[in-house]
């Protein structure tokens, strides 16, 4: 019979773990990046987003209008996937979504390299627009892991649930 408690004697069950405070910051980063793109891959989806930019004379008014695309894979949060607000005369409609996305896309599945900006539309799969309004980047240490981007319904016009 030994003295040893027989919860601390089980060999590698924590010694490796990615999460030891000892690890090397650079691959835990890294672990965590493909860990998440392994889970918007597993769970997401591939969706539109689109850039508008704008092009402004010398008074700074619009003079054009154009529009980068891009095709990412990101994910739709389920929990609150659509959160119903009320509007004039008691009108309800879904209007807010949080999406999911790696830190960055070197390329989308058109080659573009892309990285979400507050303003850039995201379109579902029931082709219902989206503005990104607020962009969470998640971090370890001073690295971004992925980003949780507050989308708010940008058209609403006649879709009551």
């Amino acid at each position: 019979m030994t003295d040893e408690n027989p919860l601390t004697v089980f060999p590698g069950t924590f010694d490796e773990s990615k999460f030891d405070l000892t690890h090397d910051d650079q691959n835990m980063v890294s672990d965590a990046r493909a860990d998440i793109a392994g889970i918007l891959r597993e769970r997401g989806g591939f969706y539109h987003v689109i850039r508008q930019t704008k092009t402004v004379d010398s008074m700074g008014r619009a003079t054009a209008l154009s529009d980068t695309h891009y095709n990412v894979n990101a994910y739709i949060s389920s929990s609150g996937e659509e959160t119903i607000e009320t509007h004039s005369m008691g009108e309800a409609v879904k209007g807010r979504i949080t999406v999911f996305f790696q830190h960055e896309y070197t390329q989308d599945l058109n080659g573009i390299a892309f990285n979400p900006k507050r303003g850039d539309i995201f379109e579902d799969h029931d082709q219902k627009r989206w503005e990104m309004k607020v962009i969470k980047n998640r971090r370890i240490g001073d690295k971004i892991i992925f980003k949780a981007v507050d989308c708010l319904r940008i058209d609403n016009e006649g879709d009551a649930p």
